[in-house]
């Protein structure tokens, strides 16, 4: 079964989606230094590694190929080879000095007569004592990820893998599942490197269902993985390259969603072309917003904290318009979308976007209040989809059994991303309006570093009515409730907090927020 599944992936994923399980399966292999060259001057090499073999260093170069080798393609190709096999030129960490190797790796297979030209050609660079071709196939990689006799593979057998696989076949996954199934995932990354391969298979399948939200949600349980190897052993050796993927799996997959809403995006129906003949369509086009707006600034937000500040220019500026274009952003279904509107304020300050910023989170307070008064509220982080809707919805309806929630995620999230911003006075209006429809702020808070980052509550202590002061104080200070005063003795890093946010739903590291929003913000008394 988990041969089936490994195999359909290497046979329908594109060239991109291979690099990140590729440097896994490298790494795996006991290759080091390895390095991704893919642009205009890689000079026939997509990766370089180095690795020791039989007590001698040796110089890797790859080049990679989705998909079957035709005969033709190898023509197209051979020159690439060429420089693959001869050329030192393509990275400054390429040392001609030793002995070198050429792979070129392949996801299908040498079609017809190619294999005789390979072969012909492997033969030619022998009799001229030139670097030597060697081609890593479908076969091969299979062996490589599954093991041989006694030779361990990437991917250890687990059913649970086979099983998840199923579930996004069926369109029977959600995110709770997949937050579930990942947990093991900070386990695996201390042993090995198996979890890069697992979600590039799931995230690749979830994209393939057209589920891409999902496919990034899923991404973000590596950034999880890393933060707890790095809070319980910091072995930078692991920890450095295991981000460096993480990264560029998230990368991967979120431009890939973003690529597909380009043209939705700039349509004049746009997003509401999506539910127009849906009986769901107010909800589910909230959620679409919702998601998109998410998608755009975590994308943003990564290329502020990872040295692209042209990247978070842009995924701002595209936030804004779809702000502006779709008030349903500021409309979250229940609890579970309040990372949604942190995420969102930290691109929107960072990027000096204020003017938007404030209108936005003013539609957001008045959402939350229009459901706690006129309604029965919103459901909680861990509600199903259709606990979302009764929620939102069934007060209107006789048959509709919903009790009147008094507890909001959400409105916690405001209260603090009010603070953080410095709108004192739109924070007094909401911190009056909270009361005035008798809704209690909750949260769960960081409790030490046992189960940290676990789902549903675990390593957290739940807060359920937190006390915020009336009024922001004046000057640099804006701290307004206990968890802003006391700060966590432990706390993932600033881009990880938005991971495991992102990835949990129910708790938020603010004096990582504040490091985002504040130096953008200064000083504001209103």
């Amino acid at each position: 079964m988990l041969e089936g599944v490994v195999a359909a992936y290497l046979e329908s994923l594109s060239e991109r989606e291979f690099d990140v399980p590729f440097m896994a399966l490298l790494r795996h292999d006991g290759f080091y230094d390895v390095h991704l060259l893919h642009g205009q001057y890689e000079f026939g090499k997509d990766f370089i590694a180095k690795r020791d073999d039989a007590g001698e260093q040796h110089q890797y170069a790859f080049q990679t190929k989705a998909g079957d080798l035709t005969a033709s393609d190898w023509t197209k190709i051979r020159p690439q080879i060429d420089e693959l096999r001869t050329s030192a030129l393509g990275h400054p960490e390429f040392d001609e000095s030793l002995r070198r190797e050429a792979r070129l790796v392949i996801t299908g297979r040498l079609k017809g007569k190619t294999a005789l030209l390979v072969q012909e050609y492997c033969e030619r660079c022998r009799q001229r004592a030139e670097p030597a071709l060697r081609v890593w196939d479908h076969e091969g990689l299979m062996e490589k990820i599954l093991g041989q006799g006694d030779v361990a593979g990437l991917l250890k057998p687990r059913a649970e893998l086979v099983a998840v696989a199923a579930a996004v076949d069926g369109d029977q996954v959600t995110a709770s599942d997949l937050e579930t199934y990942t947990r093991s995932w900070v386990a695996d990354l201390a042993d090995g490197w198996a979890p890069f391969l697992e979600a590039s298979v799931l995230a690749h399948r979830l994209h393939e269902r057209k589920r891409s939200h999902l496919s990034i949600a899923l991404t973000l349980a590596l950034f999880r993985a890393v933060e707890s190897c790095r809070l319980s052993h910091g072995d930078r050796a692991l920890i450095e390259p295991a981000e460096a993927l993480a990264g560029e799996i998230f990368v991967t997959y979120s431009d890939l969603v973003l690529a597909e809403l380009s043209p939705l995006l700039d349509a004049a129906d746009g997003l509401l072309s999506l539910h127009a003949q849906s009986s769901s369509a107010p909800v589910s086009h909230t959620v679409r917003c919702c998601v998109v707006a998410e998608t755009l600034a975590l994308r943003g937000l990564y290329g502020l904290l990872h040295g692209e500040p042209e990247v978070a220019r842009e995924m701002a500026d595209r936030l804004v318009r779809v702000l502006q274009q779709y008030p349903a952003c500021a409309h979250p279904v229940s609890d579970r979308y309040a990372h949604t509107l942190q995420v969102i304020c930290c691109l929107l300050a960072a990027c000096g976007h204020r003017d938007t910023l404030a209108p936005y989170l003013r539609g957001a307070v008045k959402w939350v209040c229009d459901a706690y008064q006129r309604g029965d509220g919103l459901a909680g982080v861990h509600a199903t989809e259709q606990q979302e809707v009764d929620q939102l919805l069934g007060y209107a309806f006789e048959h509709v059994k919903t009790d009147h929630r008094r507890s909001s995620y959400l409105a916690t999230t405001l209260l603090d991303l009010l603070a953080l911003t410095g709108e004192n006075r739109l924070y007094e209006d909401a911190y009056n309006d909270f009361l005035a429809v008798e809704v209690l702020c909750c949260q769960n808070l960081p409790d030490g570093q046992d189960r940290l980052f676990s789902g549903e509550g675990a390593g957290t202590v739940y807060g359920p009515n937190i006390a915020y002061d009336e009024k922001i104080p004046p000057g640099p200070r804006w701290a307004v409730a206990s968890h802003h005063r006391d700060r966590p003795d432990v706390e993932p890093s600033p881009w990880g907090a938005l991971a495991i946010s992102g990835l949990l739903r129910d708790r938020h590291w603010v004096h990582r927020i504040a490091e985002i929003v504040r130096p953008a913000i200064g000083d504001r008394e209103e």
